[in-house]
């Protein structure tokens, strides 16, 4: 028979876990220089939400979970084993840092080709940062290059739900903004990796998803290389913050068609609200209203410098 202090306990212990498996904090996140930031996992850029940033005067607290940190903990973990493997097989090119003593190899040479060892143990993947000489506020991290066929191909990797990957396949296609995203990557990397002649490059860049319930279930889009869509993208960027500027908030437009085409937005139920005008209206004052010509600070009207 299972004694009162062994139940008492059981129940303890499972109280314990509800509470923080349905736990929410508010932390505040994103300090007021960093609200406009132009990184690859953010685009497409939404002109709403950058200019309703902009005019935030405090840090924005963020709803953070249990749950939440589960699902980014194993997106993380799918990251990192499956850049290990693509280096075990010799086609990801990188850095690679050591999981024992920390040391980022090569030391001297830009880049390799795993597997890389290091204190008896195999280097984890060391993600490229994009800087960017031409585009100094563009920030990301790419997932990979690898070598195939004799040249580099940027690869982004994405966990999804199964539905999500079963509409891809059938699509043969991969979502628009991942699209964009790698694009983003294979457009600034090869001034990173000036050892890499450019016409090492495929013309190619590629989306590896993974199903979030088994891993085995994957699916590989390849989608051509097309630079105009980053460089529309950067294009966009800037009309919104010259808007920005001016406050000429009836110019802006979101990009969500539906609710659940950015489900973590924080603007994602004023957008989608019963009345989204009076709701944009509090966020941005003036937004519903049209702007004349001399509305426009005198210093910004055609023709003047």
């Amino acid at each position: 028979m299972i004694d009162d202090d062994r139940l008492r306990l059981e129940a303890a212990l499972k109280r314990t876990y509800d509470a923080f498996a349905t736990w929410h904090s508010d932390f505040e996140i994103i300090s007021p220089g960093e609200r406009l930031k132009f990184r690859g996992s953010g685009i497409p850029h939404c002109p709403k939400h950058w200019a309703a940033e902009s005019q935030r005067k405090a840090p924005r607290p963020d709803k953070r979970g249990f749950m939440l940190d589960y699902m980014s903990a194993h997106g993380t973990l799918v990251h990192e084993m499956v850049q290990k493997w693509f280096g075990v097989v010799g086609v990801m090119y990188g850095k690679w840092k050591c999981v024992k003593c920390g040391k980022i190899l090569p030391e001297r040479e830009e880049a390799v080709l795993g597997p890389v060892h290091h204190c008896s143990e195999p280097c984890s993947y060391v993600e490229f940062e994009m800087k960017s000489p031409e585009l100094s506020n563009f920030s990301g991290h790419c997932d990979g290059v690898l070598y195939l066929m004799k040249k580099y191909l940027p690869i982004e990797m994405k966990v999804r739900n199964p539905d999500v990957i079963e509409a891809i396949r059938r699509a043969k296609a991969a979502k628009p903004n991942n699209v964009l995203q790698c694009t983003s990557y294979r457009r600034v990397l090869p001034e990173l990796l000036i050892s890499i002649p450019k016409e090492s490059w495929h013309d190619y860049v590629a989306v590896l998803y993974f199903d979030r319930k088994d891993i085995r279930n994957r699916e590989f889009v390849l989608s051509e290389y097309a630079p105009d869509l980053f460089e529309n993208e950067v294009k966009s960027m800037r009309r919104t913050k010259k808007i920005v500027e001016l406050k000429l908030w009836n110019r802006l437009e979101g990009i969500c068609s539906a609710k659940s085409d950015s489900p973590y937005c924080p603007y994602n139920s004023a957008c989608f609200c019963k009345d989204p005008d009076a709701a944009w209206e509090a966020i941005l004052p003036g937004i519903t209203n049209p702007r004349r010509p001399e509305d426009i600070p005198e210093r910004f009207r055609r023709g003047r410098t």
